[in-house]
């Protein structure tokens, strides 16, 4: 391990002591929520000096707050990108539950696999650019304050009941990202699907991983009142954020076959990841249903 190395990953002895400040809270809570953050994402969350941010987060990792995955891993992950990724250290951990925050992921921050580190910072990508754009009359709730509204346990996950061949099975559901707009006492919930383009559209059987099986198990959630029944959840949508416009159109086409008139095509939400990186306000970025046409969509329409 060479000397370089061994300074990204590793703590010098006996740093200067810290005294949190209400900056560092913040940056703590925003790691342990998205699991991991680079760190012009973290700046882009907090404003203020970008100089600033990455002296507070080196003092953080120094002192076991904050944890860096190996050098290696983010380079794959992200290429061409040379700044710091960070995930919660023992200290943010403790801190977290010393506040009555709780998180159940303890993965090794410094052997993350590499596409599971990729795509955490995509879904992290787009819940940040969808906080800065939100209008000031919408709230936005997720992590520990999703939790909090809907009583909810980390991690949202079930499994759902369908008909296959006259047998009934069932399919387990974790959404990449769960979150909550509020508007006027008006609220939605959304299970966002951040898709690579790497999982097959279609499997012979719905118990295989595809993904029609997501759109069938969403579908059938919505469609029993499942969500409304054990979430608590009176509206919800899902929204995937596709690798290609290729793409894109492929999924809304499974869409509008797999609910084939039987309505909840408006339940999902599809556009390319292109469109949003290049859309001035992701709130009100037009989004394309299942049933695919021209006609717009919109978060919280």
């Amino acid at each position: 391990m060479t000397s370089k190395t061994r300074k990204h990953h590793e703590r010098i002895k006996n740093p200067a002591p810290i005294l949190l400040t209400e900056r560092d809270e913040e940056i703590i809570r925003a790691v342990g929520r998205f699991r991991f953050l680079r760190s012009d994402q973290i700046t882009r969350l907090l404003g203020g000096s970008k100089q600033a941010v990455i002296r507070r987060l080196g003092r953080l990792f120094q002192h076991g707050y904050l944890s860096r995955p190996r050098r290696i891993n983010v380079q794959i992950a992200i290429p061409g990108y040379k700044g710091m990724v960070y995930a919660l250290g023992p200290g943010g951990r403790q801190y977290l539950s010393s506040q009555g925050v709780l998180y159940s992921h303890r993965q090794q921050e410094k052997r993350v696999k590499i596409l599971y580190l990729a795509h955490t910072l995509k879904v992290a990508d787009f819940m940040i650019n969808l906080q800065l754009s939100l209008p000031d009359d919408v709230e936005l709730y997720h992590g520990d304050e999703f939790r909090i509204l809907f009583s909810a346990k980390e991690g949202v996950k079930w499994r759902i009941p369908i008909e296959f061949r006259s047998e009934t099975i069932e399919i387990g559901v974790i959404p990449d990202y769960t979150f909550a707009l509020v508007r006027d006492h008006e609220i939605c919930v959304y299970c966002l699907e951040v898709d690579r383009g790497t999982m097959p559209v279609y499997r012979e059987k719905p118990i295989q991983t595809s993904f029609v099986r997501k759109i069938i198990a969403y579908h059938q959630t919505w469609k029993t009142g499942f969500a409304a029944e054990n979430f608590d959840w009176k509206r919800f949508r899902v929204i995937t954020v596709t690798s290609s416009p290729e793409r894109n159109a492929h999924l809304i086409s499974a869409c509008r076959k797999t609910c084939d008139g039987s309505g909840g095509e408006r339940l999902f939400l599809f556009t390319p990841e292109q469109e949003i990186a290049e859309s001035s306000n992701i709130f009100y970025h037009p989004w394309s249903t299942g049933k695919g046409g021209s006609s717009p969509d919109y978060l919280l329409s």
